[in-house]
Protein backbone atom coordinates (compact mmCIF):
# COMPACT_ATOMS: atom_id res chain seq x y z
CA UNK A 1 0.00 0.00 0.00
CA UNK A 2 0.97 3.61 -0.91
CA UNK A 3 0.18 6.61 1.23
CA UNK A 4 -0.88 9.62 0.33
CA UNK A 5 -2.12 12.40 2.16
CA UNK A 6 -6.32 13.49 1.11
CA UNK A 7 -8.14 16.29 2.19
CA UNK A 8 -11.61 17.76 1.70
CA UNK A 9 -12.39 20.75 3.11
CA UNK A 10 -11.29 21.23 6.83
CA UNK A 11 -10.97 17.79 6.73
CA UNK A 12 -7.54 15.47 6.56
CA UNK A 13 -6.91 12.42 6.10
CA UNK A 14 -4.15 9.72 5.11
CA UNK A 15 -5.15 7.31 2.50
CA UNK A 16 -3.64 3.86 1.98
CA UNK A 17 -4.41 2.55 -1.58
CA UNK A 18 -2.71 0.74 -4.20
CA UNK A 19 -1.39 3.37 -6.25
CA UNK A 20 -2.00 7.08 -6.82
CA UNK A 21 -5.20 6.58 -9.64
CA UNK A 22 -6.81 4.35 -7.43
CA UNK A 23 -6.65 6.97 -4.26
CA UNK A 24 -7.48 9.89 -6.89
CA UNK A 25 -10.90 8.59 -8.09
CA UNK A 26 -11.82 6.39 -4.88
CA UNK A 27 -10.99 9.54 -2.88
CA UNK A 28 -13.60 11.68 -5.16
CA UNK A 29 -16.60 9.03 -5.88
CA UNK A 30 -16.27 8.74 -2.03
CA UNK A 31 -16.34 12.55 -0.79
CA UNK A 32 -19.08 12.46 -3.75
CA UNK A 33 -20.80 9.74 -2.33
CA UNK A 34 -21.03 11.67 1.00
CA UNK A 35 -22.33 15.25 -0.72
CA UNK A 36 -25.17 13.07 -2.04
CA UNK A 37 -26.03 11.74 1.37
CA UNK A 38 -25.58 15.13 3.12
CA UNK A 39 -22.73 14.67 4.83
CA UNK A 40 -20.45 17.05 3.29
CA UNK A 41 -21.10 20.25 2.11
CA UNK A 42 -21.52 20.11 -1.78
CA UNK A 43 -18.72 22.21 -3.68
CA UNK A 44 -16.25 21.11 -1.38
CA UNK A 45 -12.72 20.76 -2.81
CA UNK A 46 -10.79 17.83 -2.79
CA UNK A 47 -6.86 17.30 -3.11
CA UNK A 48 -5.05 13.86 -2.87
CA UNK A 49 -1.06 13.42 -3.09
CA UNK A 50 1.34 11.56 -2.45
CA UNK A 51 2.19 12.00 1.42
CA UNK A 52 6.02 12.52 0.56
CA UNK A 53 5.04 15.34 -1.47
CA UNK A 54 2.62 16.87 0.89
CA UNK A 55 6.10 17.11 3.60
CA UNK A 56 8.08 18.76 0.66
CA UNK A 57 5.08 21.14 -0.04
CA UNK A 58 4.86 22.18 3.73
CA UNK A 59 1.58 20.95 3.90
CA UNK A 60 1.59 18.46 6.78
CA UNK A 61 4.76 17.62 9.49
CA UNK A 62 6.08 14.55 10.27
CA UNK A 63 4.54 14.80 13.53
CA UNK A 64 0.73 15.75 12.57
CA UNK A 65 0.50 12.20 10.96
CA UNK A 66 -0.13 10.34 13.79
CA UNK A 67 -3.07 12.68 13.81
CA UNK A 68 -4.71 12.16 10.99
CA UNK A 69 -7.55 9.94 10.33
CA UNK A 70 -6.79 6.95 8.48
CA UNK A 71 -8.86 5.84 5.18
CA UNK A 72 -8.41 2.63 3.19
CA UNK A 73 -8.67 2.33 -0.18
CA UNK A 74 -10.57 -0.82 -0.37
CA UNK A 75 -12.73 -0.10 2.36
CA UNK A 76 -13.86 2.54 0.73
CA UNK A 77 -14.48 1.15 -2.55
CA UNK A 78 -16.39 -1.40 -0.27
CA UNK A 79 -18.69 1.52 1.12
CA UNK A 80 -18.75 2.83 -2.36
CA UNK A 81 -20.34 -0.62 -3.43
CA UNK A 82 -22.69 -0.63 -1.03
CA UNK A 83 -24.03 2.40 -1.65
CA UNK A 84 -24.43 2.03 -5.54
CA UNK A 85 -26.37 -1.58 -5.53
CA UNK A 86 -27.49 -1.20 -9.06
CA UNK A 87 -26.34 -3.37 -11.78
CA UNK A 88 -25.79 -0.09 -14.12
CA UNK A 89 -24.09 1.92 -11.35
CA UNK A 90 -22.19 -0.81 -9.67
CA UNK A 91 -20.33 -1.76 -13.75
CA UNK A 92 -20.00 2.02 -14.23
CA UNK A 93 -18.17 2.30 -10.72
CA UNK A 94 -16.37 -0.60 -11.34
CA UNK A 95 -14.85 0.95 -14.51
CA UNK A 96 -14.29 3.89 -12.74
CA UNK A 97 -12.44 2.41 -9.89
CA UNK A 98 -10.28 -0.43 -12.30
CA UNK A 99 -11.64 -2.97 -10.15
CA UNK A 100 -11.08 -6.26 -11.23
CA UNK A 101 -13.01 -9.17 -9.81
Amino acid sequence: MKKFYARVGDEEYLLLDNSFEDAVVTFWLWNAMRAEKGELQPGARARVMELALAYQQGIIENAEISLLQVLHGDELRNELRAYFPRPVKQATLNGLMKVVG
